[in-house]
């Protein structure tokens, strides 16, 4: 027909040892799944071959619903694919970093697929280990201990479990009031108020902000663009605005904050553009 068609086939072995050696002693086919269904496959082979126990779909949802979306709507899936082309195409930023904000977008929509195909472009687009535990620190903070937790699980699977670190940081409230008006200007009127209904709670806060914005192991940088995704992705501009801003006193341009919200789109929508641009738009 010249159209896409997606095939998914099941092969049942079973193996006999003879002579000392694994040898093949049944081969069959078990099952196939189709989109879309082809006529000249047997029904009767869609819920398992003949003779063999039946199968559920082969395919995994995820897999059923991209092609079929491909068959209903090819012009709108080729544009995603051209936008998910050029998110992971290197420009203002490389590949590797908006693969991991995508990654983080979706581990704060919950879509664990989507988190781990893009920590695996990531991957292999070559981030490092540092990088992506990094971004789960960031992803702590920003969006809770699930969410990041959520990460952690993927980031372990994919790059393996985090090199050790020792606290660089001292629980001090004088240390927390002059870093925090470093970053913001002034110690913004909410903290101001958590200091003063909790001071434990102000410092806590302070290490969690400081810690995951400004250690080692991933670009500054990149930490802000992290949270400037997420945000956008939850349509939080004033957030966003925040973390843009500070992404642009450390010295990343427009195109990059524009590129790291770009990497939102493909998991969590156009609108997120629409309601993220203007805000790009008005930084300084």
């Amino acid at each position: 027909t010249g159209r896409p068609w997606h095939l998914w086939v099941q092969l049942y072995d079973r193996f006999e040892r003879i002579d000392g050696r694994w040898l093949i002693a049944e081969h069959a086919l078990n099952g196939v799944d189709s989109i879309p269904p082809r006529p000249d496959i047997p029904k009767e082979w869609y819920t398992g071959h003949p003779d063999h126990p039946p199968t559920d779909h082969l395919a995994p949802w995820q897999e059923r619903g991209r092609a079929s979306i491909a068959m209903s709507a090819p012009d709108v899936v080729a544009g995603m694919r051209r936008l998910r082309a050029s998110v992971l195409a290197d420009g203002a930023l490389p590949g590797k970093a908006k693969a991991l904000f995508a990654a983080a977008v979706a581990a704060a929509k919950g879509h664990e697929e989507l988190l781990r195909a893009y920590l695996t472009t990531a991957r292999e687009a070559g981030l490092a280990l540092e990088e992506a535990w990094g971004a789960a620190a960031v992803i702590l903070i920003s969006r809770g201990e699930a969410v990041a937790e959520r990460f952690a699980v993927a980031v372990i699977e994919l790059f393996g479990s985090p090199p050790p670190s020792e606290p660089a940081l001292a629980a001090d409230l004088d240390e927390a009031v002059a870093y925090l008006t470093e970053y913001y200007g002034a110690v913004p009127p909410r903290f101001a108020f958590l200091e003063d209904v909790s001071p434990d709670a102000f410092v806590g806060l302070y290490l969690q902000h400081r810690g995951s914005l400004r250690s080692e192991g991933l670009d500054p940088i990149w930490r802000e663009l992290v949270v400037c995704a997420i945000n956008a992705a939850d349509f939080q501009p004033d957030l966003m605005a925040i973390h843009a801003g500070a992404a642009r006193k450390l010295g990343a341009p427009k195109q990059a904050i524009a590129e790291a919200v770009l990497a939102a789109l493909p998991v969590a929508g156009l609108a997120v553009w629409s309601k993220a641009a203007d805000t790009i738009a008005a930084l300084d």
